[in-house]
């Protein structure tokens, strides 16, 4: 071989290589063994969407009491008034109100929110990092509980822990339910070699502490005395809301105000009931007679999914210990675990929604997704190369992808978004078959012109390396301004790194660069080598299997005499073989 330079190189290189087929599969299945080996010691983060910025923080205020309309409010201004002057701060808004808690996303004792707009992204630092130091800042407010949030940038999920409990009766679930919430508020992990608590923002849908009085009337005690349930039921409202007696409305309003009857207030108490009387026919009878009362917990709201009753526990992962938080995946593990140990018994049913719901189903959305897209590419490429195991062979530069994806990962310290880096990871899927797509049609065309196998496979590696080389590095290179979150104003002749909106597409950018790359690499030798490989196996065939008979004959001992020889294996250039041009 005559050619010189780096690509004479590469010739001989192959060259050698294709006469060692089986020790080029080998090494490399050891090369994707080190890069799964690499992932998995690394063991990134694993997010359902991203850890991406926000223009908005907003500060939620938890109260739990009969507090008036004044007290929350002046309880909301004074956690406002606590990172108010922020230079990260450019409005803040307050809100409070009753509706705040009929909110599915927000806690049930909720009684105030502070909204944050923040300045410009070039003006700050990450919301991420201002989120940890207004929590600092708020710390701990009398009467009150703070939560501090970043608006979420992509599909709603809530909280990283959500547990969903139910069960045969509501006693049963209600203790199960302190359970997990005693675990949550408790449990600690090891992170970054320091023990820290799992969780924060701790909550639940467990009945709210207070009282609430049931008034049983007794119907068949109530009729001995002449009275109907609708008539002791109108004595009961005087010492509550008041008996409805008529409506008005007056000439400078457009809706009726009721007229309602009821006791002065000092008589308004549960105390008071036992000294109303109700006129019977018979006379004046004591209320309490016939009515009963009961105080029992009280029941603020009742949540079912399907029909059935549930309890929910939430929670997110810890990242106030700098240095040390607890990834999202980190914290569904860790509940996981414990659920999964039987902690709650067995008649207690528990699912784990929020993140860990949505990607599961994102993992087999993303599964299903490949599988379709491998297959309608493997369909294309039956019709273009008539020829199975080319179109096999042509995959496998997804395969390979994959685990560069994973090295990658490894090496940078990224974190997995199993939205993102999914999509980034399927988009491959088209992409890196070129390569391969280029070496096998440039292969069948010289094999059409006459050349042996060995010689088509290196000709066709070498002819093709330039033009694959230049699409992978031109792919790669326009795709590095977004892994590296570049920004160019082209009109103010600036470049900047990072915005609000670039840290969706880094991920998915990162993907791509290193599933090429590694592909690319990887396919240069290891496509040409499989190409002759039929070849080169099936012409040494009959040898290693004279040698194995040979083997056997020493190993039992025998002495007869030698079966007769084998033909002679054709030569490189000779394709005799049906079965070797099929493969080819």
């Amino acid at each position: 071989m005559t050619l010189g330079g780096v690509f004479g190189g590469y010739a001989r290189f192959l060259n050698s290589m294709i006469e060692r087929p089986l020790l080029a599969m080998l090494a490399s299945a050891a090369v994707l063994f080190v890069c799964y080996n690499e992932f998995t010691l690394a063991s990134p983060d694993v997010e359902f969407f991203l850890k991406n910025d926000s223009e908005e923080i907003n500060v939620l205020v938890l109260g739990r009491g009969n507090m008036s309309a004044a007290e929350k409010f002046a309880a909301v201004q004074e956690v406002a008034a606590r990172i108010e002057g922020h230079e990260a701060i450019e409005s803040i808004y307050l809100q409070t109100g009753p509706g705040l808690a009929r909110s599915n996303d927000m806690p049930a004792e909720t009684i105030g929110v502070v909204g944050v707009n923040l300045v410009p992204y070039s003006q700050r630092e990450s919301s991420r990092v201002l989120t940890e130091k207004y929590r600092d800042m708020i710390g701990a407010v009398a009467g009150v509980v703070v939560e501090v949030r970043q608006r979420e940038g992509g599909p709603p999920i809530g909280k990283d822990v959500q547990v969903e409990i139910s069960g045969p009766s509501f006693p049963a679930m209600l203790e199960a339910a302190r359970k997990t919430r005693a675990f949550v508020d408790e449990d600690t992990v090891v992170v970054n070699g320091q023990e820290v608590p799992t969780y924060m923002d701790q909550e639940d849908s467990l009945p709210l502490p207070g009282v609430e009085w049931s008034m049983e009337i007794d119907r068949a005690l109530a009729g001995r005395y002449g009275l109907s349930v609708q008539e002791a039921g109108a004595m009961l409202q005087l010492v509550t809301d008041g008996l409805l007696v008529d409506k008005y409305r007056p000439d400078d309003a457009d809706e009726e105000i009721d007229i309602r009857v009821r006791f002065p207030e000092e008589e308004r108490s549960i105390l008071g009931l036992d000294r109303i009387a109700v006129a019977t026919p018979g006379g004046s009878v004591p209320l309490s007679n016939f009515v009963t009362r009961e105080a029992k917990p009280q029941v603020d709201r009742v949540v079912r999914r399907d029909g059935k009753r549930i309890i929910e526990i939430k929670a997110n992962g810890n990242t106030r210990v700098d240095g040390h938080p607890v990834s999202q995946d980190a914290a569904i593990a860790e509940v996981k675990a414990w659920l999964s140990s039987g902690a709650l018994g067995d008649d207690i049913d528990w699912i784990i929604r929020g993140a860990d719901e949505e990607t599961n189903s994102a993992a087999q959305f993303f599964m299903g997704a490949m599988a379709a897209a491998l297959f309608m590419i493997a369909m294309i490429l039956l019709l273009q190369f008539n020829n199975f195991y080319h179109a096999g062979l042509t995959l496998t530069a997804v395969f390979f992808s994959v685990f560069g994806v994973l090295l990658g990962i490894a090496l940078t310290g990224q974190y997995l978004s199993v939205i993102m880096t999914g999509v980034g990871i399927v988009a491959l899927a088209g992409i890196v078959v070129n390569n391969n797509i280029i070496f096998i049609d440039t292969y069948q065309h010289l094999r059409r012109k006459g050349l042996a196998v060995r010689d088509a496979a290196v000709r066709a590696a070498v002819q093709r390396a330039r033009p694959v080389l230049l699409t992978t590095g031109t792919t790669i290179l326009g795709l590095l301004p977004m892994v590296f979150e570049l920004n160019v104003d082209f009109a103010a002749g600036l470049i900047s790194r990072g915005s609000t909106t670039s840290d969706w597409w880094v991920l998915l950018s990162s993907a791509v660069v290193y599933g090429l790359l590694f592909s690319t690499l990887l396919t240069l030798v290891l496509t040409p080598v499989l190409l002759a490989a039929p070849s080169v196996i099936g012409a040494r065939a009959p040898a290693a299997v004279e040698s194995a008979r040979s083997l056997i004959r020493r190993i039992l001992g025998r002495r007869g005499e030698p079966p007769a020889p084998l033909p002679p294996a054709p030569p490189a250039n000779e394709e005799t073989a049906p079965w070797r041009r099929a493969a080819e």
